[in-house]
This record gives C-alpha cells, sequence and structure tokens, in this order.
C-alpha cells in the first residue's frame, strides 16, 4: 500500500516555482490586471514559502499540511474553502476573495528561520499594497484574527470570511484530497473508479461521501429563500465528508 508521502510529495529531483504552482488557482481571478500583478509578485516569492508545513510546530492543520508542501496544500485548501464561501455570498468580490486566499501566508517563512513568520500577515499585505491591491491588503492583514496580537481584528464581512476559510482549513477534521501535483480534486474526479480492489465498505464510503457533496456541496441547488448560514454549514458538511473519503481513497492508490 503506498504511503502518504508517496502519494503527495514531489520526488527529490523534482521542484516547483510558486508561480507555477498557484497556476490553477490564479485562473480562478477573472480580472486579467489582477491576475498579471498578482504572478509578479509570486515570481519573487520563495519557494521556502509553499515547500514547507503549513505549520512549524507540527501541532495544527491535517495530516496533509504538517508535511513538505502542506503550506502550499494548506493555502490552497483555503482557496477552496473560498470559492464556496463566495458562492453562498454572492455580494463577496470573488477575485478579491481568491486573491487574499492565495496571498494570505506567501510570506509565512522568512530566510533561514525555523519558524513561520509572526508579521507574515502584515508582510503579504504590504506586497499587496505595493501593487495598488488595497482591500486584498486590507484582508490579509486581519487574517489571524485573535491568534495574532500584532494584526488588526477582521472586522469587515470579507475580511471575517477569509479569516473564516483559514480557520476551517486549518482544523485537523478538515481532510480535502489533493492530487500528485498539489491541486484539490474537482468532485468530478471523486467519481474516478480506484485503481486497485478496495474494500467493499471502503467503496460503500466513498459513494456515500459523493451522496454528501451533491447533496450539500457544491453541486447543491440553492434558491434565494435558502438561510446563508445554512447553505454555507452545508457546503462546508458536505465537502469535507465527500473529501475526507475521496483523500482516504488517495491513500490506497486510487487516484
Amino acid at each position: 500500500m503506498k504511503t502518504f508521502n508517496e502519494i503527495y510529495k514531489l520526488s527529490e529531483s523534482e521542484d516547483i516555482s510558486v508561480l507555477a504552482a498557484f497556476g490553477s488557482d490564479l485562473e480562478k481571478i477573472s480580472d486579467t490586471t489582477k491576475r498579471e500583478k498578482i504572478e509578479k509578485l509570486l515570481q519573487g516569492i520563495s519557494t521556502r514559502n509553499i515547500k514547507e508545513p503549513a505549520s512549524s510546530s507540527g501541532k495544527y492543520h491535517p495530516g496533509y499540511a504538517r508535511n513538505d508542501y502542506g503550506l502550499l496544500r494548506h493555502v490552497k485548501a483555503v482557496v477552496i474553502i473560498t470559492e464556496d464561501i463566495c458562492r453562498a455570498f454572492p455580494q463577496l468580490d470573488k477575485d478579491t476573495m481568491i486573491i487574499a486566499a492565495i496571498m494570505h501566508d506567501i510570506v509565512k517563512y522568512k530566510g533561514d528561520d525555523a519558524y513561520t513568520s509572526k508579521t507574515h500577515a502584515k508582510d503579504g499585505a504590504d506586497l499587496l499594497r505595493s501593487v495598488g491591491l488595497n482591500d486584498e491588503a486590507r484582508m490579509v492583514d486581519s487574517h489571524m484574527g485573535i491568534w495574532s496580537k500584532d494584526s488588526p481584528a477582521p472586522k469587515e464581512f470579507d475580511e471575517q470570511m477569509l479569516h473564516l476559510a483559514d480557520y476551517i482549513a486549518s482544523r485537523q477534521w478538515c481532510n480535502i484530497a489533493f492530487d500528485k501535483s498539489h491541486n484539490t480534486i474537482s468532485s468530478q474526479d471523486y467519481k474516478a473508479v480506484p485503481t486497485q480492489d478496495v474494500d467493499r465498505q471502503e467503496k460503500d464510503d466513498f459513494e456515500k461521501g459523493m451522496d454528501d457533496y451533491s447533496k450539500y456541496g457544491e453541486f447543491a441547488n440553492y434558491t434565494d429563500e435558502d438561510d446563508p448560514e445554512d447553505i454555507i454549514t452545508n457546503r462546508i458538511k458536505g465537502a469535507s465528508n465527500a473529501r475526507r473519503r475521496g483523500h482516504e481513497f488517495a491513500k490506497l492508490g486510487g487516484f
């Protein structure tokens, strides 16, 4: 049976730039001017900020975010959660939210420091301000909430939603499946047939996860009469259940 690292970790001979690592996420930004600004910023970011674990202490975040390339997978998890939040709350500007999600931890490691930087929120915000993305900067600056004494509290709704996405992605129960290139596995990919035989019960669990995802997640049909808070809760519940089961298949070499 394949180990977690064998499935998810790039081989020692492979390398990837920060810009390339976020290619699929950048495609979600419809404003080409803003996207080009972010692409330029990412070209100057150290690869440490995708290769390291999301938490230098190893105490926090799901398993997929606590080893090599864990920070990259954490940020991608925040992006996909942010997308769902934007579906539930269409008054949010999706481009602004996605940019803030991509950039919120983009300078979490400085130089050769062993631990994550306590000023990474401010530093990331300063980068965004340097290219005139002030709303995104405001959100990144406050994304840590009560876990930072050095950053402003998230007060605006978009700030609170970015903080919520980051918080959800940092919970150990938030299991999201990734492919070998560290991209989140889409709902269509959850229907992929495993490449090896697995226990019937696990297949049943997988199918139940897909049912949950269809009922509560990305493919669910909501109307304007639905309570937005119920929508976001159900989306997160469905996505988490389905992705957890998809993640179990990935560990078995199913993807």
